[in-house]
């Protein structure tokens, strides 16, 4: 018996780690992640407020089990009249009937002040620091996703059926996304070695990557094995193709606004301003697009 006993033991807490460790996989949607944001930024909070709390509910059991606890089972002895305290705070078990018959003016009296301390004051405590806590949290995540052009977080049921995702899974024979991406950070490297600066300082032509330089960054053992291809590298889903000409064409303003000097363009103030914050823009954009290669570096995507 003891031993059943001690495995169910070990299967409750093992259950409970299993849920537990689901919130790690809330950090992929950004609303799923503000519960996780919610209870880390609430934390500190909590813990204070479990301190005061813990101690008046123990306060107020031991005053059932000296009061009530000769009389009653459920107050018999202190661990019980502090479970029974905390169902009442819930609103279940409470049997005042009993309670006034042995002491009616105690009852009463601790009825009211429990409630009214515990159950209402206490308990919306905790739900101003868990609301203050979510909104902040809320807030955060928001600013976030801003910064990556989105004006709202985005849903789950979006991102379930957004294009990108459906395009992804409907590629039947791509190249893995993983492989992709570390073989792209390799070439925008070596560009940036080559050309001993930033890959969005060099010219526009430079700085274009065909499927060719794609597949052949790609380690010849590695192609054989996962069977790549030129086709399998067009079918992926997580970038997009455009035509060269295409490119060349819009980034000629960009590129004569990078390279031209300020005294060369005799513009009104009005353009004059408007062409200065364009070349604002263009510095932010491509830091912008730094930080972000690190963070895909970092996280080996």
């Amino acid at each position: 018996y003891q031993i059943v006993q001690k495995q169910l033991m070990m299967n409750f807490f093992n259950i409970v780690l299993c849920l537990l460790r689901m919130f790690k996989f809330y950090r992929f949607q950004p609303r799923l992640a503000i519960v996780n944001q919610t209870l880390y930024t609430a934390g500190p909070d909590l813990f204070h407020f479990m301190l005061m709390f813990l101690t008046f509910l123990y306060g107020f059991g031991v005053i059932t089990h000296i009061l009530f606890g000769p009389q009653m089972l459920m107050f018999s002895t202190a661990m019980n009249a502090v479970s029974s305290a905390f169902f009442m705070m819930l609103g279940a078990g409470i049997n005042m009937a009993k309670m006034a018959s042995v002491d009616g003016e105690m009852a009463v009296l601790w009825y009211i002040s429990f409630m009214f301390l515990v159950a209402v004051i206490l308990l919306n405590v905790l739900l101003a620091i868990l609301v203050d806590s979510y909104m902040s949290a809320k807030e955060e995540e928001l600013e976030t996703w801003q910064e990556k052009g989105y004006e709202e977080l985005p849903s789950m049921v979006e991102q379930l059926f957004s294009a990108k995702l459906l395009k992804h899974l409907f590629s039947f024979g791509a190249i893995h996304e993983d492989l992709l991406l570390r073989t792209l950070e390799t070439i925008k490297d070596s560009k940036e070695a080559e050309h001993e600066c930033s890959l969005w300082e060099v010219d526009t032509h430079e700085a274009l990557v065909t499927i060719s330089d794609i597949y052949e960054a790609i380690p010849e053992n590695v192609r054989t094995a996962a069977k790549i291809s030129h086709e399998s590298i067009c079918r992926s889903g997580c970038i997009f193709w455009s035509d060269e000409n295409d490119e060349n064409q819009k980034g000629l303003q960009l590129q004569y606004l990078s390279t031209a000097d300020d005294g060369d363009l005799e513009l009104d103030p009005a353009e004059q301003a408007l062409y200065l914050r364009i070349k604002q823009l263009v510095k932010e954009n491509a830091s912008l697009h730094e930080q972000h290669r690190r963070t895909l570096a970092d996280t080996n995507l």
